[in-house]
């Protein structure tokens, strides 16, 4: 794994690791170690084996590449929530301001670091068939459902991941999740691409948004607190065989 590795206040990390890459009996058995007990213990719960593995690699995703910032080893990394029950990182840590949030889905998973502000992150796999006009009615802005009743086919699928990774990560950067009305604020698209956030009228902060696509058939939506110029990297993690 690399490391250690330094950030300013002007990044934002996005580290990427590929489920079809990590095989190795030993690498698993590794993350495996790196569990606490009560992450050991849902993890034995899982009775779908994709789950179970997905789970695995998202908290050792994120032990992992925390370590390389903190410089603590990942198994004495602790997470707790907060009054929202967003995860952050809990003692012992070298800094309080770094902030992070996973995402996972269908063979993908997702950490994104940045200090000194909040940040959200959401994965989709985008190939999934779903009933996309029925959602977006019942949980998107009326101008996001509007924009969506003008595409068809693949272009309406495109569009409506977009907004749904978007909005994912916005509700979990500022710590509130689905449980944050969706319908609230929205997403000006040109096709699938962003043009505008309209915030809700409850959290009129700023926010920027980032686009991006983890493989050919996933997609991407990183939601950054504040409008101060921030640079991004958005990389594979390497977990070494």
């Amino acid at each position: 794994m690399p490391g250690p590795i330094t950030l300013a206040c002007d990044e934002v990390h996005v580290w990427l690791l590929r489920a079809d890459r990590v095989t190795a009996a030993a690498v698993i058995r590794r993350l495996e170690a790196l569990l606490s007990e009560s992450e050991r213990e849902r993890y034995d719960h899982f009775c779908h084996a994709g789950a179970r593995r997905e789970y695995l690699l998202a908290r050792g995703l994120a032990r992992t590449v925390l370590a390389s910032y903190t410089g603590i080893a990942p198994a004495d990394l602790h997470f707790t929530t907060d009054a929202f029950g967003k995860p952050v990182l809990f003692a012992p840590v070298n800094d309080p301001r770094l902030h992070f949030n996973l995402s996972h889905s269908h063979g993908v998973v997702a950490c994104a670091v940045a200090l000194g502000r909040q940040v959200g992150i959401d994965v989709e796999d985008g190939s999934r068939r779903v009933e996309f006009m029925e959602l977006a009615e019942r949980y998107y802005a009326p101008a996001e459902f509007a924009h969506l009743r003008m595409l068809r086919g693949a272009a309406l699928q495109s569009a409506f991941f977009t907004i749904w990774t978007l909005k994912e990560a916005f509700v979990k950067a500022i710590g509130l999740g689905l449980r944050f009305p969706l319908e609230t604020f929205s997403f000006e698209l040109d096709g699938d691409r962003l043009v505008r956030f309209h915030p809700p009228p409850t959290l009129p902060g700023s926010w920027r948004f980032v686009q991006f696509a983890p493989t050919d058939r996933h997609r991407g939506a990183l939601a950054v607190e504040g409008t101060a110029d921030c640079r991004f990297q958005i990389a594979d993690w390497q977990i070494d065989e």
